[in-house]
């Protein structure tokens, strides 16, 4: 083995030679994004002349009839900094107007730019998620943007894909006063699972509140979501029930009682199989498991479970 060894010289030493300078990147994807990247830059500091600059470059690369899609993050810088001239030239340039962007306006309260993407295609009444209804839901605590939204048609019953409405966010959170402006521009207790929402107010005038939607006639004898399959199979690992478990769940008797009197039922199971007494005594809610205690022993049971067949394991 040393033999061999001797035949190699470990001492040589490798001549790199000069070293290469970097090969600039060109490609198309490289010249795109520092396009986007340089009308970002522009957006943010209200620079109209190199927001130009930067969109007449991406036209050159994409084509004079290319959409804008690469630019919608401008749209939410521009109403996050309150640039209303550089609004109005990238929705002049089509520049598509985003969830995040309408988001922004409302959250500065910006009547004037949520006016002008409004006249430029906006859909008042566009989910601004999976899971999140329409921007009228993100205002409902707000007066002035509430009559704003509805004066323009927007409509308190839009629902997402979760089956929420600016009504349902409004009867667990805002003033009595906007539920019921929200009502006199066609709120409607069909939609958005506004009882649940409604029991789960835990504001001082909560009882006051599921009063007056109550008094609507909301079907009471329904699993959370029953009407919306979709939702239903989505939320039911989380115990769907009726508008009496989630009274029994949250310590609220006199909602209960309430309920009970209205002719909700005690015996309907919820999407895990258990009735309002167990939710109760899961929750420790003692005196609330002795009023359904007794209501519950003489019961019978409903001739049909919207449940049966539909059941799941609770995730806890």
């Amino acid at each position: 083995m040393d033999s061999v060894l001797e035949l190699f010289d470990f001492s040589a030493k490798f001549d790199r030679g000069p070293e290469l300078p970097p090969i600039p990147d060109n490609t198309f994807d490289s010249r795109v994004n520092s396009a986007v990247a340089r009308a970002e830059d522009a957006t943010t500091a209200g620079n109209l002349s190199r927001l130009a600059k930067a969109l007449s470059d991406l036209r050159s690369l994409l084509g004079p009839n290319a959409s804008f899609d690469r630019l919608s993050s401008t749209l939410s810088l521009v109403t996050r900094h309150g640039h209303r001239e550089v609004l109005k030239y990238l929705l002049a340039e089509n520049v598509p107007i985003t969830a995040d962007a309408v988001t922004a306006a409302k959250v500065a309260k910006d009547e004037w730019m949520l006016d002008l993407m409004l006249s430029s295609g906006w859909n008042i009444d566009e989910p601004l998620g999976l899971t999140t209804p329409s921007a009228l839901a993100l205002a409902v605590e707000d007066r002035a943007l509430v009559s704003w939204f509805l004066e323009r048609g927007a409509s308190p019953n839009a629902q997402c894909s979760l089956d929420l409405t600016p009504l349902s966010i409004a009867v667990q959170f805002s003033s009595m006063s906007i539920i019921q402006s929200l009502f006199d521009y066609g709120g409607s207790v069909q939609y958005g699972q506004v009882v649940h929402y409604a029991v789960r107010r835990d504001l001082p005038d909560q009882h006051d509140v599921l009063d007056f939607i109550l008094s609507k006639n909301p079907p009471i004898n329904h699993i959370m979501y029953q009407e919306h399959p979709q939702s239903y199979f989505r939320q039911r690992m989380f115990g769907l029930g009726t508008q009496l478990h989630e009274a029994a769940g949250k310590g609220k008797l006199e909602m209960v009682k309430k309920l009970i009197d209205l002719g909700t039922h005690p015996l309907i199971r919820d999407s895990c199989g258990k009735i309002p007494l167990q939710r109760a005594q899961k929750a420790g809610e003692d005196s609330i498991v002795v009023y359904l205690g007794r209501i519950t022993a003489i019961a019978e049971w409903p001739v049909h479970q919207f449940t049966n067949g539909k059941e799941t394991t609770s995730w806890s």
